[in-house]
């Protein structure tokens, strides 16, 4: 599902498939189905805007959830605009184990009870958090849900232009850092005439 605001130039969309257990890859072009395994599930939801110089399109939120009976079982989340915990993060959800214990006795409001799903585990930040491929990646890879054949070298193809296009954000976060590294391989760089005003890197984390 696809929802536009045109008013505020904004965007959201959600995805919710049935995940099916283990079993021989799918033809690309097949219309047949394998059946759902009727406990587990993948959500995949987006809110996109545009960045702080209204330029460019950005994610604003983004949610990618393994769910178990419409429960989150692990969730990869990216909140652009959190500032009091990590903006790209991960829940688990379950029993935290050997950290129960510290979380209880050292932990913050949301976790003495060691709750092991109330941390917000840090992954790269605003620029080099986890794509949706990465999670599909651990979710048929690392976890063995079924996909369709070829699935692998689909998914690496797609990575390399979310990384790409991660790239020349962070360049427009930093260019003089880009400028630095790009001279220490041997480039020759020219600066604008007229420098741009282009926001700067996010403080948060």
């Amino acid at each position: 599902m696809v929802e536009v605001n045109e008013d505020e130039l904004t965007a959201s969309a959600v995805l919710e498939v049935e995940l099916a257990y283990s079993g021989p890859a799918l033809p690309v072009n097949s219309e047949s189905t394998c059946p759902g395994s009727d406990l587990y599930s993948a959500k995949i939801t987006y809110q996109a805007g545009l960045d702080r110089s209204a330029t460019f399109p950005v994610i604003e939120n983004s949610s990618f959830q393994i769910r178990a009976a419409k429960s989150p079982a692990v969730r990869f989340e990216y909140e652009r605009h959190k500032t009091s915990v990590p903006a790209a993060h991960i829940h688990v959800h379950g029993v935290g184990g050997l950290l129960s214990p510290g979380l209880m006795r050292n932990g913050k409001k949301g976790v003495r009870n060691g709750d092991w799903q109330s941390l917000h585990l840090p992954v790269g930040g605003h620029r080099f958090r986890p794509s949706m491929e990465d999670f599909l990646y651990f979710t048929i890879n690392e976890c063995g849900f079924r996909a369709k054949e070829n699935w692998e070298a689909t998914l690496l193809s797609a990575r390399r232009e979310w990384l790409d296009t991660q790239c020349r954000a962070a360049v427009r976060d930093s260019p003089e850092v880009a400028v630095e590294a790009l001279k220490q391989l041997g480039y020759t760089i020219t600066p604008p005439e007229t420098p741009q005003d282009l926001p700067q890197r996010h403080d948060g984390w």
